[in-house]
């Protein structure tokens, strides 16, 4: 399933180094290298946006206008991306954020949009793949606690386990310090270990569950 720790760090820098003459050749104009970065990108995003607002039709609208933003604007875009899909998701949530916001017509603060979303990181049966042997009750115990989790705590689990973004990159994503996203992935580890649920169905520790199994997909 997994292979060994060399042949993954070198499969992550060749992606890596792929990733950043593909943002290059976007910056410089290339059609196909934007054509690529709104495919590999556009349902990721979209999945993303839908777990802060579940609305098809106006997630559709907010990701059309940020890639022709994206486009627009790519001259005066920065060369230096370090990490390609961590800063397309920092970059779209605070564009989704900031319609949000239009939408309402309200003065909060964009984080107080996110805290005012009804299902915000909603996550139910069809997020949770353990394993693939795992049983449908499996799944939705998982589902059931992780949506017992406070919203921001499901966030930065969503983006730590699926989106597989580090701790300094989702600080920068949700705009808050890298201690505080340690604090709140700690808390929730802990409280999903501390459960009996996931003791008895699982029989593993679940810091253990987490490093072996995404805990959230599609």
């Amino acid at each position: 399933m997994f292979g060994k720790p060399d042949e993954n760090l070198h499969k992550m820098a060749k992606e890596n180094k792929e990733l950043i003459k593909l943002w290059s050749a976007f910056l410089a104009g290339e059609e196909a290298a934007f054509s690529r970065l709104f495919f590999d990108y556009y349902e990721l995003l979209y999945h993303y946006g839908y777990r802060i607002t579940p609305k098809p039709e106006f997630l559709k609208d907010v990701l059309q206008d940020f890639f022709l933003n994206l486009y627009e604007s790519r001259a005066s875009l920065s060369p230096d991306v370090k990490n390609l899909r961590a800063y397309l998701i920092t970059s779209f949530r605070r564009r989704l954020l900031l319609e949000l916001k239009r939408q309402r017509r309200t003065n909060s603060t964009l984080e107080d949009i996110v805290d005012k979303e009804d299902h915000l990181f909603d996550i139910g049966i069809e997020d949770v793949l353990i394993k693939r042997e795992s049983s449908a009750q499996q799944k939705q115990l998982v589902g059931e606690l992780l949506d017992n989790l406070p919203p921001r705590q499901r966030e930065i689990i969503y983006l730590r386990y699926y989106l597989d973004l580090s701790l300094p990159e989702i600080a920068k994503t949700l705009q808050i310090s890298y201690q505080v996203v340690a604090n709140h992935l700690y808390r929730a580890l802990k409280k999903l270990q501390g459960s009996s649920t996931i003791k008895r169905f699982f029989k593993m520790d679940i810091w253990l569950l987490l490093s072996l199994y995404p805990l959230l997909g599609f």
